[in-house]
């Protein structure tokens, strides 16, 4: 019997402490530190791990930069504390890079905005090695990195933050959880929920490679679905409320076109863009609009224009079309 097979006769055969649903980075984490502590652990996941939104992310673990602004400054610190963590445990996973933010006449946020947003960010995340923040001439701005557009551009930021391998970190989880003795199977449909005296005793699932159905039973069911919560939670009660709204956010991958991570003021909007050097290429995103329907999810036409026409702004050597 090989290893999956092990797996799938554990979660016919025993009774759990926890059963997680999906089998994304929030599943996957929760599974390992259930596990970690000795809890009997069942995890299951339809598609792949990560298949879902933990592996289509902008492959940053950052502390939220944008939302100092909004004064959220307990969520920033909060991030960059996470972000700690996970540079000890996954120091494979997730490394260290420096982040440039170039300033242009007429975006919405100046240079002075800029240094004091950076400021603040390193004394929240009290600089574990990493290299302060920057401001850098238009001169400098330029040396540092010479594809940006040097037509009004007045100054540059440049920070540390950390990218990191979504997809790979999430697996990491899920095999770590599996050695601490977590059943974590995928290709696992939910069916519905078993229910004891109106309580959540455990489900009844489909193993999607062969068809064959069966239940499994545990003292505490997790939801850890994502965008598809909803959906899960009116398996248990079909007149449940919505609780979400969910939006989508889409990147693009092109050519490489810059040495750095960038993190530029979109002139269309407000919103911040990246443009990520990743795997030899570069990612731009991210976007954001409301999910008209989560098992169709497609980039429109208008949203790839819009990170490609601020892309070659930024970057006007780029010359990136959609054709």
């Amino acid at each position: 019997m090989n290893r999956r097979g092990e797996l799938l006769a554990r979660l016919r055969s025993q009774s759990f402490d926890l059963l997680i649903i999906g089998g994304g980075i929030v599943g996957a984490g929760i599974a390992r530190d259930a596990a970690m502590r000795g809890l009997r652990v069942a995890l299951i996941e339809r598609g792949d791990f990560a298949g879902g939104a933990s592996s289509k992310t902008s492959k940053l673990i950052h502390g939220g930069l944008r939302y100092l602004e909004q004064g959220r400054l307990r969520l920033v610190a909060e991030s960059l504390r996470e972000r700690r963590i996970l540079r000890t445990i996954a120091p494979q996973l997730v490394w260290p890079s420096t982040f440039a933010m170039p300033v242009y006449r007429g975006d919405a946020r100046a240079p002075w905005q800029i240094a004091c947003g950076l400021m603040v960010y390193d004394l929240l995340a009290m600089r574990p090695g990493f290299t302060p923040h920057r401001m850098l001439s238009r001169r400098l701005a330029i040396q540092h990195e010479p594809r940006v557009n040097p037509d009004g551009l007045r100054a540059m930021g440049t920070y540390v933050d950390c990218q990191m391998d979504d997809a790979r970190l999430c697996l990491a989880n899920i095999l770590q959880a599996v050695a601490f003795g977590a059943a974590c199977v995928n290709y696992v449909t939910l069916l519905a929920f078993q229910t004891t005296s109106g309580r959540l005793t455990g489900a009844f699932v489909e193993d999607r490679r062969t068809g064959e159905r069966f239940s499994l039973s545990a003292r505490v069911v997790v939801n850890a679905t994502g965008p598809w919560s909803d959906a899960v939670r009116r398996l248990s009660d079909p007149h449940t409320g919505t609780r979400l709204a969910p939006t989508k956010g889409i990147h693009v991958v092109v050519p490489r076109l810059c040495a750095h991570p960038l993190f530029v003021q979109a002139r269309a909007t407000r919103r911040m863009l990246f443009l990520l050097p990743w795997a030899g290429a570069t990612l731009i995103g991210t976007t954001e609009s409301d999910i008209p329907d989560l098992d169709t999810l497609s980039a429109t036409a208008e949203e790839v224009d819009y990170l490609l026409t601020e892309a070659n702004r930024v970057v006007p050597g780029a010359r990136l079309t959609a054709r």
